[in-house]
């Protein structure tokens, strides 16, 4: 469920969530040998990814931002597969 009122937060958090549900999209890359693999390499990425892995929101990621958005629709993302699973 998307927490956010402001627009921009909306629409990225939503986005990041479909990007990581899609193995084809910025948030992976696959190695030489065909792993598929988690991309950082980015705020929006890696901020998404933090949250994912459950960690605790870095000092970096300030709250109301869009990398915010990102960590908790990592949080979110994670809840919804680990549901399905």
């Amino acid at each position: 469920m998307n927490p956010f009122k402001h627009p921009q937060r909306r629409k990225i958090f939503d986005e990041m969530i479909v990007a990581a549900n899609d193995r084809n999209s910025e948030m992976y890359f696959t190695t030489m040998k065909g792993a598929t693999l988690r991309r950082r390499g980015a705020a929006h990425r890696n901020a998404f990814w933090e949250g994912a892995e459950g960690k605790p929101q870095p000092k970096w990621i300030l709250k109301d931002t869009l990398a915010y958005a990102c960590y908790l629709a990592g949080q979110e993302w994670a809840k919804s597969v680990s549901q399905s699973a």
